[in-house]
């Protein structure tokens, strides 16, 4: 199943219409395309919602699959019967089977994000409006060759410290307003103890 974007061009420009033409479409259509590799990346899960598969054997009862969010799966075994799901646990990611041969599980699994919704949840919403900002700021810095944000300017000979991209220290994209927006989000990346 092809991804599909959170948001297509029209819907991003409508959301940042002062800087954003029609003719920065394809442009539109990159950036968006890699704000979703980024912010999936560094929440730790899909958005938008996409199917998968996974082939494994269970342990103690569970198959566990390797994404979160899972909300729908369906089990088949090695000859193709259906193996009954008997309970699905969508925040860890895995779903109880009775049985111990190999098996196939197809899954749906992700955060739902409602770009068409008039009134989105408001974590969506947060979302939709990191997504369609760092649009225009990338379509900005490429259409005039400036930096991103500053977060440090030292007068007198000058020194300028601009943000840059880094996961590790909640900088995601190097976009302090959106980077904001991406950590007011809830990290589904699954944490080892």
């Amino acid at each position: 199943m092809a991804v599909q974007p959170l948001l297509t061009a029209a819907q991003v420009r409508a959301r940042r219409p002062r800087r954003l033409k029609p003719s920065d479409d394809d442009a539109i259509d990159l950036y968006v395309l890699e704000f979703g590799e980024i912010a999936e990346d560094y929440l730790g899960v899909a958005c938008p919602p996409r199917e998968s598969t996974y082939t494994g054997k269970a342990r103690c009862g569970w198959l566990d699959l390797p994404d979160v969010q899972v909300t729908a799966c369906t089990v088949v075994d090695e000859n193709d019967n259906a193996v009954t799901v008997e309970e699905l646990d969508t925040a860890r990611g895995r779903v109880q089977i009775n049985t111990s041969s190999k098996v196939t599980a197809t899954y749906t699994h992700g955060i739902g994000v409602a770009a068409t919704d008039e009134d989105p949840a408001e974590a969506d919403a947060l979302y939709l409006a990191a997504c369609a900002l760092y649009v225009e700021r990338m379509v900005t810095v490429d259409g005039s060759g400036a930096g991103r944000d500053t977060l440090l300017t030292i007068t007198d000979a000058g020194t300028t410290r601009y943000s840059t991209p880094n996961k590790a220290e909640g900088r995601p994209t190097g976009f302090l307003q959106v980077d904001n927006y991406l950590n007011a989000l809830h990290s589904y990346r699954r944490r080892v103890f």
